[in-house]
Parts: structure tokens; sequence; C-alpha cells
């Protein structure tokens, strides 16, 4: 699978709402008038943002058996990832500091190995394990309040620890921390793991022409009734669109930006994007 990455954003978040809570709007498009196959629709939320499923080739049934099964797994990842206890991150975010061995649950596995993969290629530029300096900043959980930023000493001390993902042991099911600041967030590869878990869902169905969004991360399969599929990238204002990519086979699109999640104190933004070699926003 190829991987296109833009530094802005097709996302708009989200109130944030369990799958479950959601009801499915599912919308059968009319085939056009060349005879393509018609697109299906469903959209629900997850991870606080929304999500967009569109399918090709498919009827009715498929189509929301699809949409609810993707919607249950989202459900279920999304108690399973999040940093908060008593989730299985959380607990594993309470044990990762103590430096004792500790069988972990398969989808937070899954997670670190991808994340210490990525970490790796990325020379350490992308870091799960600065939980702690994510929380000192008030990006944990919902949309972070006006406050001050943190003082440049809390930042320091924590940047000091250096905490990474080559500090944890992963040996079968078990893990082992062997740092004292370690603690694991997610946030900045859940929807794209999601989205892949997404695809093989639909492959296992038997659907081969197919487009996921979970905010700003895609992933398209096949083509849209013969057609690429057309992802409209916005400009880093967030308003209007900056470009359209044409995408088809097998292709993820995964954009970020400054002001998905921020705060403003005294007339500067202050976003999540952090670097975790200053501990400030990039």
């Amino acid at each position: 699978m190829q991987y296109r990455w833009f530094p802005i954003p097709a996302v708009t978040r989200a109130p944030k709402a369990l799958a479950s809570a959601c009801a499915l709007a599912v919308l059968l498009l009319l085939a056009g008038c060349h005879g393509e196959a018609p697109v299906t629709t469903a959209r629900f939320n997850a991870f606080g943002t929304l999500v967009d499923l569109s399918l090709v080739r498919v009827d009715k049934r498929q189509s929301d058996q699809a949409a609810t099964l993707i919607a249950q797994d989202f459900e279920q990842l999304e108690r399973d990832w999040s940093p908060l206890p008593p989730s299985p991150l959380g607990r594993v975010n309470e044990l990762l500091p103590k430096g004792e061995p500790f069988v972990a649950p398969p989808a937070i596995l899954h997670l670190v190995r991808l994340s210490q993969d990525l970490s790796e290629r990325s020379s350490g530029l992308f870091n799960p394990a600065i939980g702690r300096l994510m929380d000192l900043w008030g990006f944990q959980g919902g949309p972070p309040e006006c406050h001050p930023p943190p003082s440049a000493q809390a930042i320091a001390r924590l940047v000091a620890s250096d905490p990474r993902m080559s500090d944890i042991r992963l040996a079968g099911l078990e893990l082992q921390g062997a740092n004292g600041a370690l603690k694991l967030d997610f946030d900045a590869i859940a929807k794209g793991a999601a989205v892949d878990l997404a695809i093989e869902r639909l492959h296992d169905l038997g659907i081969r022409d197919a487009q996921v969004q979970v905010g700003g991360v895609l992933r398209a399969i096949g083509d849209r009734s013969g057609q690429p599929w057309r992802v409209p990238i916005r400009r880093a204002s967030g308003s209007g669109v900056l470009a359209v990519l044409t995408i088809r086979g097998d292709e993820s699109v995964a954009t970020a930006a400054a002001y998905e999640r921020n705060f403003i104190y005294g007339g500067t933004t202050y976003h999540d994007i952090l670097d975790p070699r200053t501990g400030w926003p990039a």
C-alpha cells in the first residue's frame, strides 16, 4: 500500500460519541447516467470525529452489515485505546513505569509494535511515549481548555526524562518498561490503525471497492464506479479546498493540522503536534 502525507487536514472534529449510541445514516445514491454502480454511504461518530464509509457494488444487506460491524469495531477500539483508566491502555500506563513485565491486551500490543517501527523510522519524531507531556499541556481526553502554557521548567524536566518507544521491551504477550516517565498516547496513530482494520473487515466481507475516512485519515481500495476516488485537501486555514487528489487501487491519505486541537492564550495558539525534542508545539 502506498501512503501520501500532507501537512494540511481534511478534518473537522465532532462531539465525541460512542458508535453504538449513534444512528447509522445509510443512504443509497442513485447510479449516474453512464451506468455507474451505486455508491452506498454511512456516517457515524468515533474517535472524537466523523467516520465516513463509502461502498461500491454492494446491496443494502451488505452495506448495513458492513456499517454495523465497523461501527461496533470502532466502539471497541475506542474503549481499548483510550489513555484514560479504566481502559486497557490506562492499565498498561499504570504498569509500564514500574519496570516489571506484564501481559498486555492484544489490541495494545498491536499499537506498540506499530509505534516502535514508526518511531525508529522517523528517528524518534513520532513518539507516543510522551503521554505525560501531552498531559502537561492538557491535550489528553476532550478538547483542551484555554489556560496558560506549562512552565518552561516543567517541560524541560519531562524532555530530560526522555521516554521513548525503545524503552518498552516486547516479548510475546509481555511488555516491560525501562523508563519511569513512560506513558503511551496513541491519539496520533489510532485513527489510521482503525482505518486499516476496517479495510481488513471489508475484505473479509468480500467488498473490494470502498473508502473509509476517520477525520483527516482515509484509505481507499478499488475505485468509485470505474472512476478514481477524489479526495479534497483543505487549506491550512481550515476553510476552502487547496487541492483534490485522485487515488485508486489501494492508497491512504493522512493529514494533520495545528488547528485540529489547540487552545489560545495571550494571543498565541498552542497546538497538540508536539516536538518530543523540545516539548513545545512543532
